[in-house]
């Protein structure tokens, strides 16, 4: 209740500057530095004057030389240091209100060089986001009331929603007077990101950060900007210029951007109250579409990939058609994500690969040699992340791990949950750290959907999983490890296989729940083939043999068309 009203004190404070600050300077003349400290000491004595009886117990608001951050005896230490701090905060932010600090605009924290020259796509997601962010103009000094305006970009890591967001900021900033990048991952850079902004507003905060911060809230929600100078050498006025300077302020339109905001609760400090700015995070978190637009951002499709591919690859020819092909089968194989598109295109310069070598190359070995190669382990200016690092794997519990783990030998596409879903038989012996009941079994499904690393079907049950996750997840593990999940998962897909054992059913209505297993079969067929000889167990070469000999029956009896491919 206390930290609440000492809040209170200071919201009803910098209100009363305000206030006093607009009756004595009736001719928008701002009031002089004497005038703004008087203004402020008034105004702060008369808001702890009228505040609840619980903060008498811990300042004495008339006396200014009693303060100190030594707590007087018969108080709380840690609440009066709280007080101070907040006394600190007015001060600062009493000369703010009173004598209000406005922008130079144009203004943006981003640098030209942090653009992307090599930006492909995404035209009409740009489009989209411009309808959402942009302000309708009234007039072109004037902005119309509206709701702030609001956009989560969503998805998985790697999937492009900084670069999205990053060419955004420097393809529309036209549109807006200010344009505040925050990288919003860690609770430092947050603060670090509003200190530099309060700095450019001209504050001098003495290296106070919860200073800072407060001073770039309250111009966000009050935010004005300073009209640009005449040039000293002008003898007439511009076109649309009656010849007199005008120095007054004007209402200023701002774009902040959150990048990486997966901890959405860092952002409560930080978040703005004026409704009226433009507001775009980019977030793995599937809480970040909770009160506000959306957009998921999905990974390319083919063909949009393979240009982004041709693009980065400038020293090989793309007219050859075996070129065109390959540049096709990698995007595919690459599942269409950026990030993979990127630093894939990274390796085969620095290899001097051509793009049919490559498909060779990735169908022999997948990731796994991948992994030890500086081009892709390397952190470049544009994203701090490789293919490896940027989902934090981990990072992941030990359930959720096993979970991903499991999914990384099936079909990627559409895997039904109750395939993979506790409870299992009494007897069966489950891989360590893997989910024993439901309850455990959620979590770790909700952890792995909370960060994008697999999408849920509510209505049906089902779950996806990103090809490229898949090949990390397996890379990263040990191989006895992996020959045990591989194990694991052929014993689930004969677990769901929906007939009696050791029989084919030919009743129709067990067709459809079975074709749905056989992208699974012909997944681990695959991984069987290839792992064989280090496959000790007879046991999983049974269940295997099993899943072969349903599968077949199912496509030369009913599956016509699955039997011809």
């Amino acid at each position: 209740m206390l930290v609440d009203a000492i809040k209170r004190m200071i919201t009803k404070a910098l209100r009363w500057a305000s206030r006093k600050n607009s009756t004595t300077s009736s001719a928008q003349t701002p009031p002089s530095g004497n005038d703004c400290a008087s203004i402020r000491q008034e105004s702060i004595h008369d808001v702890l004057s009228e505040g609840s009886d619980e903060a008498w117990d811990i300042i004495d608001p008339t006396d200014a030389d009693q303060f100190s951050h030594e707590p007087p005896p018969g108080t709380r230490g840690d609440l009066y240091l709280q007080v101070g701090r907040s006394r600190e905060e007015i001060n600062v932010l009493s000369d703010l209100e009173s004598c209000p600090l406005s922008l130079q605009a144009p203004y943006t924290t981003l640098k030209p060089s942090d653009r992307n020259v090599q930006f492909t796509g995404r035209q009409k997601l740009l489009d989209y986001m411009e309808t959402v962010l942009v302000p309708r103009k009234e007039s072109k000094c004037e902005l119309n009331r509206e709701p702030r305006r609001e956009l989560a970009i969503r998805g998985m890591g790697g999937v492009g929603k900084t670069e999205l967001a990053r060419e955004f900021a420097f393809s529309r900033q036209h549109y807006f007077d200010a344009v505040i990048w925050v990288e919003a991952e860690e609770a430092t850079q947050l603060s670090e990101g509003f200190e530099l902004f309060a700095t450019y507003l001209g504050a001098n905060t003495g290296q106070d950060r919860v200073v800072s911060r407060n001073i770039a809230r309250e111009w966000l929600n009050n935010p004005t900007k300073r009209p640009k100078a005449r040039p000293k050498d002008a003898t007439a006025p511009t076109e649309g210029d009656d010849g007199a300077e005008d120095t007054s302020n004007k209402k200023a339109s701002w774009l902040l951007i959150f990048n990486n905001a997966d901890d959405l609760s860092l952002l409560e400090d930080y978040w703005p109250d004026n409704p009226d700015g433009s507001i775009l995070l980019t977030s793995r978190n599937l809480e970040a579409q909770v009160g506000r637009l959306t957009l998921d951002l999905e990974p390319f499709e083919r063909e949009e990939a393979a240009d982004l591919l041709r693009q980065l690859t400038p020293g090989i020819d793309h007219t050859l058609p075996q070129n065109v092909q390959a540049s096709l089968d990698i995007a595919e194989r690459l599942g269409g994500l950026p990030l993979a598109i990127t630093q894939i295109a990274a390796f085969i310069t620095k290899r001097d690969k051509s793009l049919p070598e490559f498909v060779a190359f990735y169908d022999r070995y997948s990731v796994e040699k991948l992994a030890n190669d500086r081009a892709l382990r390397s952190r470049g200016a544009q994203y701090k992340h490789s293919i490896f690092t940027v989902w934090a794997l981990e990072g992941l519990s030990s359930n959720s791990r096993s979970v991903l783990q499991v999914l990384s030998f099936l079909n990627p596409d559409s895997i039904r949950e109750s395939l993979i879903r506790p409870p299992f038989p009494p007897t069966q012996v489950l891989p360590e750290e893997y989910p024993m009941d439901e309850f455990d079994f959620d979590e770790a499904r909700s952890d792995l959907s909370q960060i994008s690393l697999i999408r849920r079907n509510r209505d049906d049950g089902r779950l996806t999983v990103h090809r490229l996750v898949q090949d990390v997840v397996r890379s990263q593990m040990k191989r006895p490890r992996m020959l045990q999940m591989l194990e694991f998962a052929a014993f689930l897909v004969l677990s769901g296989w929906p007939t009696a054992f050791l029989q084919f059913d030919h009743d129709t209505a067990t067709w459809e729940a079975s074709e749905d297993l056989l992208p699974h079969i012909i997944k681990l067929k695959g991984f069987f083939d290839h792992y064989s000889a280090e496959i000790e167990s007879p046991e999983a070469h049974h269940n295997l043999a099993r899943l072969l000999l349903f599968a077949g029956w199912l496509v030369d009896l009913h599956v016509p068309p699955l039997a011809a491919s």
